[in-house]
């Protein structure tokens, strides 16, 4: 015997022993409402997914670069936490920026190049430019020459992204993120 879910009387399932609800009109009658307020959560979840599917379907280029811009940004700043302004040697905690030393709107060969971006104050980065001088000489320091000499000789070259490419570098950046903070943590 089971005992029904809506008015807690006991019952004989009759076709099947998952039966949660007795045979009384109103029982059924809220058990068909049960199914149907189900069935309809489940369409809206089908429709929103379907919607998101198209807007991620239209979404231009440009758009899809900002987006991973600001994933890529957000790993700098969890790996560069806590460690010197690239140009300063100012500790960063807090808000600090993301800085490039090759522009990301002139140079997109490199706009996402893990040594081209790093930590930087928001004095050195927005009020000084940049603070090139010393974030080249930092660069040397940090990174090693050769790692200069590459982003020196890619820098030159020409690039295009596809939405595809953008896509698999935000994944692989949101990744590393929190394989980052799931290491910070430990």
């Amino acid at each position: 015997m089971k005992r029904c879910k809506n008015c807690n009387n006991s019952f004989e399932p009759r076709f099947s022993t998952l039966e949660r609800f007795c045979w009384v009109p109103e029982c059924k009658t809220i058990e068909a409402m049960e199914k149907l307020a189900k069935i309809k959560r489940m369409e809206a979840k089908k429709q929103r997914a379907d919607l998101k599917q198209r807007k991620e379907g239209l979404e231009t280029v440009q758009t899809k670069m900002k987006k991973t811009q600001v994933i890529v940004n957000r790993f700098i700043r969890e790996r560069d936490q806590g460690k010197q302004c690239i140009t300063c040697a100012k500790i960063l905690v807090g808000k600090f920026d993301a800085g490039h030393y090759y522009p990301a709107g002139s140079c997109f060969s490199i706009r996402f190049d893990p040594v081209n971006i790093n930590g930087q104050c928001v004095r050195c980065n927005r009020d000084l430019h940049g603070n090139l001088i010393p974030y080249r000489e930092s660069i040397k320091d940090r990174w090693g020459i050769s790692e200069l000499i590459r982003l020196d000789s890619m820098a030159k070259t020409t690039r295009k992204f596809t939405r595809d490419e953008l896509d698999r570098i935000a994944d692989q950046f949101k990744k590393r993120t929190r394989d980052l903070i799931k290491k910070n943590k430990l």
